[in-house]
């Protein structure tokens, strides 16, 4: 028997072909793979260019919390759609703009000496720009100038200096007032710029309840010099007026007996600038009192006793001279009087009268205006 016939395997030299089904699956799968990679790249782009925004936004902040409004604005600009980089980019421009406007006023006023025009630039330049250029200079000088601007023309009581006693400061430093002590007290200023204050005589020191004995009255001028002693009685006036005649003494006290007399007026004694002498208003009817003086001294404020008595009381006002010469009527009315006020230009006199109503149950007021230059009927108000 004969041996078969070997195997011959079959070779498929053609591959089967590829269905369009599968080829377009590929295609797709293609297709999303670069949409990922595109997404995923687009997306790294953005994150990339939100860090950098961020980062000059960060960048932004901290140039703006050191002033430097120039880098800050340009931080903010480089920030560009981040959160509010444009609103704060615009911000830290107009505040570098102020500032530099702030800067050149308070240069140009510090050049012409100007000192309080550069105190008006200064708050807010330190606020934006406290080390820009030479802005702390700037404001070393011009606070040293407004402390002097500040006290000059003070007066006040020190007790730590040696001698202690009332300070004037001028021209940059303090002036002793001469003969003022602990115990001194500034009693009246003058037009002119001089002080009228109590001081040492005899080296004699205020007594218990601030009593007046061995003290006298002087008028000096702020730099503490032209000092005079007055011949007013420290004693005998309480009260100062310095006007451009002289000085008034007034003492306010209760001209009529009895504990609860309403007649409260004026002692007055005048001393004439240059006089020695101090002269009491000669007033020729013995019910007038001073009850006020105009600030320029010029003229009196007359009241009459007939004001106290009870229900007969009047209000009879007057003005005189200094001197209690030339007394005019102002007022004739039923009442008593409730007080008076001088204008500080002494033209005008307001008083108020009270009158009880006929029935005792209530006090009605008027207030009455006089012109003491013009003269005529008080007009009521």
């Amino acid at each position: 028997m004969s041996d078969p016939a070997p195997f011959a395997p079959i070779d498929n030299l053609d591959a089967e072909p590829v269905r369009a089904g599968q080829r377009a699956r590929r295609g797709e799968a293609l297709l999303a793979a670069l949409l990922v990679l595109a997404v995923i790249g687009f997306a790294g782009g953005q994150w990339w260019e939100a860090q950098a925004q961020a980062g000059h936004y960060q960048a932004g902040r901290r140039a703006a919390a050191t002033f430097d409004w120039a880098g800050a604005a340009a931080e903010y600009a480089a920030a560009g759609t981040y959160r509010d980089a444009a609103q704060q980019a615009a911000r830290a421009q107009a505040t570098r703009d102020e500032r530099d406007r702030l800067y050149a006023q308070a240069q140009a006023a510090a050049d012409r000496a100007d000192w309080a025009a550069v105190l008006d630039a200064l708050p807010r330049l330190r606020e934006i720009g406290p080390d820009y250029r030479d802005t702390p200079h700037l404001a070393a000088v011009a606070g040293a100038v407004a402390l002097g601007m500040a006290l000059s023309g003070t007066v006040a009581l020190r007790a730590g200096p040696d001698p202690p006693g009332l300070y004037s400061y001028l021209g940059g430093g303090w002036r002793r007032l001469p003969g003022s002590d602990i115990h001194s007290r500034v009693r009246a200023l003058c037009p002119g710029g001089d002080i009228i204050y109590d001081g040492l005589l005899d080296g004699a020191a205020r007594g218990a309840n601030g009593s007046m004995i061995g003290r006298h009255i002087l008028r000096a001028a702020r730099d503490g010099t032209a000092a005079v002693t007055l011949a007013l009685n420290a004693l005998r006036f309480d009260r100062y007026e310095c006007t451009h005649a002289g000085v008034w003494g007034l003492r306010y006290e209760n001209t009529l007996p009895g504990p609860d007399s309403a007649g409260w007026t004026y002692q007055a004694g005048f001393q004439a600038t240059g006089s020695s002498q101090v002269q009491v208003p000669a007033l020729l009817d013995p019910t007038l009192a001073v009850i006020d003086v105009t600030p320029g001294g010029e003229a009196l404020v007359l009241n009459t006793a007939l004001d106290f008595a009870g229900e007969a009381s009047q209000v009879q006002l007057f003005v005189a001279a200094a001197d209690g010469s030339r007394v005019r009527l102002l007022a004739l009315r039923p009442g008593q009087l409730g007080g008076t006020v001088v204008s500080p230009d002494g033209r005008y006199v307001l008083a108020t009268v009270n009158r009880v109503s006929d029935d005792g149950q209530a006090v009605m007021q008027t207030a009455l205006l006089f012109d003491l230059r013009r003269g005529g009927p008080a007009q009521p108000l």
